[in-house]
Parts: structure tokens; sequence; C-alpha cells
């Protein structure tokens, strides 16, 4: 089963492959201690990936994600433009699984959400794609982690 959503969409929702589940679970592994540190909330898999990954458990989610997303993107990618004066042509792609943090980005356009975890899942995606477009001034400057995720929600407040 491949989930995939209108073509119009500047953002398409994928449901993780067990394979990309599995790397997620690792990569949360080995930062757990991180994670924990800083207080970001993780889930990890209580028995073997392999007996309870079943796709279809994610296709009533991402079917509701994708609805409340519709609702507001057009205003949402509108709002960016406006900030950042100019044309976001980039589409985006939104990782839908149910291990590691809340959220989370890749380079160019990617970004993870847990439907595990009890976060906006829209907040989440808006909070990911500001990562990606700040992402080069975060390189430009070398700024910190904690003051990126400042400067992250000082932007979210643009659409509250």
């Amino acid at each position: 089963m491949n989930y995939q959503n209108k073509k119009n969409s500047q953002v398409k929702f994928v449901i993780n492959t067990l394979k990309e589940e599995k790397n997620i679970i690792e990569l949360t592994k080995r930062k757990a201690k991180w994670f924990k540190k800083n207080r970001y909330p993780f889930t990890l898999p209580n028995q073997s990936l392999q007996a309870i990954y079943k796709k279809e458990e994610y296709l009533s989610k991402i079917e509701k994600i994708e609805s409340e997303w519709k609702k507001q993107e057009n205003q949402f990618f509108s709002t960016l433009e406006d900030f950042f004066d100019q044309k976001i042509k980039k589409k985006f792609i939104v990782h839908i699984g149910k291990y590691g943090i809340g959220g989370g980005y890749n380079l160019q356009n990617h970004v993870y959400i847990n439907i595990a975890l009890f976060h906006d899942p829209i907040k989440i995606i808006q909070h990911e794609i500001l990562h990606l477009m700040i992402e080069p001034f975060v390189k430009k400057y070398k700024i910190k982690h904690q003051k990126k995720e400042k400067i992250i929600n000082c932007l979210m407040e643009l659409f509250n």
C-alpha cells in the first residue's frame, strides 16, 4: 500500500516502511540519552517490530492528518512566502511513523512525525518545515541547537 495525497499539494504524506521504522528506532536508541537529557519524549516498540508493524494501522491517522493539513496548507505557505519574501517551490514529503521523537527533518525536503505521541501533528509538520526553511541560515551562522529551537518557536507564532 502506498498512500499518497493529491497532486496540487506542496506536501506529500507517506507511511514509513518497516525499514524506515527500523532506522528511526536505531537512531532513537543511539540518541536516547541526549533525548532524555533535553526532555524530548520518544517512543520505542516494546516487542519485535516485525511482529507489530501493520501499515494499515497508519492509514486512518494519515487520512485525518492530511484532511487537517489541507484546511490550512495554503495559508501556511502564503504566510511563509510573505515572511521570507520568496516563492516556496519546494515540495515536502511527510513521513508518518510510530517511533522516535515527535518530529524531525532531513534535508532537502523530508519531515518525520511520530503519530504515537500526543502532539498536534499539524504543528509538528509546520515546525519541521520551518527547520528546513532556515537550515541554510543555521549552518551559515553555526547556530546551536537550543537557539535554533528558539528561532523556530518564534516563527511558529506566525501561525497562532
